[in-house]
């Protein structure tokens, strides 16, 4: 395939009928979308934050080219990849008793290409065993409502190491006192360690405690068309100027693009999900100028974050309990 020309559409622009529209193309939009269209499937994603990684679709050697830099000023102050609360101001009440305490910043969420994993810090721990049975461990916590999960590490940890090796995790298997059992080691060993990481593991050791090397999303040596880590140091709030930093853009994302079966429409914030008889028939969003649009598929994922999927669901059922609210716990 080429990479696209049509300005804020990445893929193959002559897709025209979808299987599939996924809502977000962050950690869970990106991961589906290359499932699918690995298996055959065409997939439109709609994105509603910008794109910053030129020729995310380009196959050649040497592509994307990220458009980030250690810039304090662009990512913390300007805040290049994050919802601009001034246009959308966020509030957050912990009743519905009460007014709103607070109108901002109420946890931003990134809006770009690839979401929140563009700017994270690509640290990947593996829940341990326990963390799948703690409402049986804990019992009733008040004022809160949890549940023990489906499924327990064996049977997730199979899914951990693929992806662990899809987005090139480095790291050191065993060094954790606390960790569940692997099936095998850490796709390649920790690399080269910072002077403050050696200042404070030996302090942490005196302490009696057991630092260990994180397992790290950012490979340390070539991995899948992605360099080693430079050990910048500006991991966490930034996007990754080298693309070593395994973000969605640059692993589960592009692999879907490169299949030619996946369209990604981005500046396109979807603002309903219209559904009948029980079945989602469409989805509405903003194209780049503003103007509505609305495209069709037989199936629809969303994947716009737990915050903005669920508001999604609420405005799609405006005076209603909220689309695919059976539970009345939407939003809660």
């Amino acid at each position: 395939m080429t990479a696209s020309a049509v300005p804020h559409v990445l893929g193959d622009t002559r897709l025209g009928r979808f299987d599939v529209v996924i809502i977000g193309s962050g950690a869970g939009g990106a991961a589906a979308a290359r499932v699918l269209a690995t298996n055959g499937l065409t997939v439109c994603i709609l994105e509603a934050g910008n794109n910053y990684f030129v020729g995310l679709d380009d196959p050649r050697p040497g592509f994307p080219v990220p458009l980030f830099s250690s810039d304090e000023i662009k990512m913390s102050a300007r805040r290049l990849i994050a919802q601009q609360t001034r246009v959308e101001p966020m509030t957050f009440r912990d009743s519905d008793a009460v007014p709103r305490s607070h109108v901002g910043d109420v946890n931003a969420l990134p809006k770009t290409v690839g979401g929140a994993g563009v700017h994270s810090d690509v640290k990947y721990p593996r829940f341990i065993d326990f963390d799948f049975r703690m409402r049986s461990e804990l019992g009733e916590v008040q004022g809160a409502t949890f549940a023990d999960w489906p499924l327990d590490y064996d049977e997730l940890e199979p899914y951990y190491a693929a992806a662990e090796r899809l987005l090139g995790v480095q790291g050191e298997a065993g060094a954790n006192p606390f960790e569940s059992p692997r099936s095998g080691p850490f796709p390649m060993a920790p690399g080269p360690r910072m002077f403050i990481d050696h200042l404070l593991s030996e302090g942490a050791t005196k302490l009696g405690l057991h630092p260990f090397p994180y397992p790290t999303g950012a490979p340390s040596r070539d991995w899948r068309g992605r360099p080693p880590c430079n050990d910048c140091g500006f991991c966490s709030g930034y996007g990754c100027p080298t693309n070593a930093k395994g973000s969605p853009a640059v692993t589960t994302l592009r692999d879907a693009l490169l299949t030619s079966r996946v369209q990604v429409r981005y500046n396109a914030p979807a603002t309903r999900i219209r559904a009948s008889g029980g079945r989602v028939t469409a989805v509405d969003y903003l194209d780049p100028e503003g103007n509505p649009a609305s495209v069709t598929a037989d199936r629809v994922i969303l994947a716009a974050s737990a915050v903005e999927s669920a508001r999604l669901c609420l405005l799609s059922d405006l005076g209603g309990p909220g689309l695919g609210n059976s539970s009345g716990q939407v939003g809660r």
